[in-house]
């Protein structure tokens, strides 16, 4: 008998993948993840503050990038991109990281 799960937020059954990836598969999580970047059902602020509240941020970085980099080469083919300048406000402002390089 399965249990019914209410989908309120693209976002965050997507960081709820990545949270729970050890039951459902690393795979499956990534699949959601390029899925609904490619079908446009989330935002970037969305994706960013659904993975800090489930603490998968860390986890979900290197595959969001790689989603956002594919989406990035489909749109400079056509148009011209800003996904990675918006990826990298996001994540270029991180708690900790400093975007100025240090002289040693």
């Amino acid at each position: 008998m399965a249990a019914g799960v209410g989908i309120y937020s693209a976002a965050k059954t997507v960081a709820d993948c990545f949270k729970f990836r050890n039951q459902i598969g690393t795979k499956t999580a990534i699949e959601g993840l390029k899925d609904a970047w490619k079908k446009k059902r989330v935002t970037t602020e969305d994706l960013y503050r659904f993975a800090r509240v489930c603490r998968v941020l860390n986890v979900m970085r290197p595959f969001w990038k790689e989603c956002s980099n594919e989406a990035e080469g489909a749109k400079r083919r056509r148009v011209g991109s800003t996904a990675s300048t918006i990826f990298g406000k996001i994540f270029g402002k991180l708690p900790g990281r400093s975007s100025v390089a240090h002289d040693a």
